[in-house]
């Protein structure tokens, strides 16, 4: 059985200084999948939608991707650095703005 495990961490700058600071989201593990899409380093940037327990934002830039273990171990374990998009709080929509809605 192929399984895939990726771990998320925040990656959150502190200061002045501007150290780097990686706080656990938390992790999914695929099981029978022997093969999984996740974006590289590039010259673009690459954002996604995911909501961790606990944690307000839910979108997020993805600072970088890492292979953790060997690629042929089972299971393959990535790294998944991601820091929030937006520093304040999201913004919605008034309910009155969409009155079929309320």
């Amino acid at each position: 059985m192929d399984t895939i495990v990726i771990r998320y961490y925040q990656q959150v700058k502190s200061g002045p200084s501007g150290a780097v600071c990686l706080t656990p989201l938390g992790k999914e593990t695929l099981e029978s999948i022997s093969e999984v899409l996740l974006p590289s380093s590039a010259a673009h940037k690459v954002f996604c939608i995911k909501k961790f327990t606990g944690v307000d934002n839910y979108r997020w830039h993805v600072e970088g991707v890492c292979l953790v273990s060997l690629p042929s171990v089972s299971p393959v374990v990535y790294a998944v650095t991601l820091s929030k998009i937006f520093q304040g709080p999201p913004e919605f929509q008034r309910q009155d703005y969409f009155p079929a809605f309320s």
